[in-house]
């Protein structure tokens, strides 16, 4: 009995974030970056407009100049985070697959959902840590690292790496682009390489305390 509501759970859990996977792909690459819905689609529900303009737009072309900076202040938090109504229009796509996981049994289908639920919150927590870094427990992990990389040339190319937690379907779909040679200079800078050579790290410590005066001085300018 336990060992087969384990199964189910475990189970669950894999095939759950595989789902994911593939709906936070399509979705961040039809919906977030494209207008693929019929125009009467966009008028009858203007929220799918302001998901593309936010993102696309906003996010993409007028915010995050600098990928973990963003001085003005309106745009610091546009587009950083799931809102409550972006869960529930991907709750509400997701309804027949989860459906089919409470066909299986109860118990996987209510896997789906808490999942659901937890990859929202790591979707949130990650990216707002790659866009507004501030001190936190897993920012030094090694696959939290390789997932900013992998945003990072999302932000270099809109057309790919369309994955933030589990980039699986990016893998498989063929959308997966690594990191260049000349990307590694701000890879450094960003901590998501480490330097290998002392006269590395002087040159990245100089770089960042020029980069930081910077900052300051555009933040002066627009508060």
């Amino acid at each position: 009995m336990l060992l087969s509501l384990l199964v189910s759970i475990i189970g669950s859990i894999v095939v759950s974030e595989i789902v994911f996977s593939f709906t936070e792909h399509q979705m961040h690459s039809r919906v977030m970056h494209k207008k693929t819905l019929p125009k009467w689609f966009y008028k009858k529900y203007p929220i799918f407009e302001d998901i593309f303009e936010g993102h696309a737009i906003r996010h993409h072309g007028i915010w995050y100049r600098d990928f973990d900076f963003e001085p003005n202040e309106a745009g610091r938090n546009d587009n950083i985070r799931f809102r409550t109504l972006d869960v529930i229009i991907i709750m509400t796509c997701l309804l027949p697959i989860n459906a089919l996981f409470f066909a299986v049994s109860p118990i996987c289908g209510i896997t789906f959902i808490v999942m659901l639920l937890i990859h929202g919150n790591v979707w949130n927590t990650i990216h707002t840590q790659m866009h507004l870094p501030t001190p936190a427990f897993f920012s030094n992990w090694g696959i939290y690292k390789w997932l900013a990389v992998h945003h990072y040339m999302h932000h270099q190319f809109t057309n790919k790496n369309y994955n933030i937690v589990f980039p699986l379907a990016d893998y498989i779909l063929g959308t997966k682009i690594p990191a260049r040679r000349k990307d590694i200079r701000e890879l450094l800078r960003l901590g998501y390489i480490e330097p290998k050579s002392a006269r590395t790290k002087l040159i990245l410590a100089k770089l960042r305390s020029q980069i930081a005066t910077k900052r300051e001085q555009q933040l002066a300018l627009v508060s």
